[in-house]
């Protein structure tokens, strides 16, 4: 097993994060947009803001020694989270968007700031990608590698979404 490239998933979440903001500066007409069962673009980024944030926290302060660096790994977790979308699962509440910030700018820019200081965590060492981790309610023992992972994943699996809401 190769070890966590630390740059190498930087610069992916950096990239990633710029198509984000990059979408909701450029399609402002299609921010609220809603359809049957689906959240709004505008209420997507604020779960991931959340998620992302709350994700942080933990890696912080809620770890348990693990039995490995990772325990499903980059190509599991993108294909359960993005190649299986088709298969929907109903967030937690605590999770859900609930107009959390009052204008979609701040929603983007806390999960900007949110990104930047998860970054800045891998960086300086206050977050390490080691044999620690902690439970996903429906994924199981995720080490800290496999979360970094998730995050990328999941704002991908979100972003198909997006794409397909304001399609239609």
């Amino acid at each position: 097993m190769e070890s966590f490239d630390v740059k190498r998933w930087s610069d992916a979440l950096k990239e990633q994060t710029q198509q984000w903001e990059e979408w909701f500066k450029t399609h402002p007409n299609l921010i609220k947009v809603k359809h049957e069962n689906a959240w709004s673009p505008e209420e997507v980024l604020e779960h991931l803001a959340l998620v992302e944030t709350g994700v942080r926290k933990r890696l912080k302060t809620s770890l348990v020694q693990l039995d490995a660096p990772e325990k499903l790994g980059e190509g599991k977790i993108k294909h359960i989270l993005v190649n299986k979308r088709a298969m929907k699962v109903d967030s937690p509440e605590l999770l859900k968007p609930r107009n959390t910030w009052n204008h979609w700018e701040e929603t983007l820019q806390a999960f900007k700031e949110n990104r930047d200081a998860l970054v800045q965590d891998l960086e300086t060492g206050t977050i390490v990608p080691a044999s620690m981790g902690m439970v996903h309610p429906r994924l199981g023992e995720m080490s800290v590698t496999d979360w970094l992972y998730f995050i990328h994943s999941h704002a991908e699996r979100h972003w198909y979404q997006v794409q397909e809401v304001t399609a239609q």
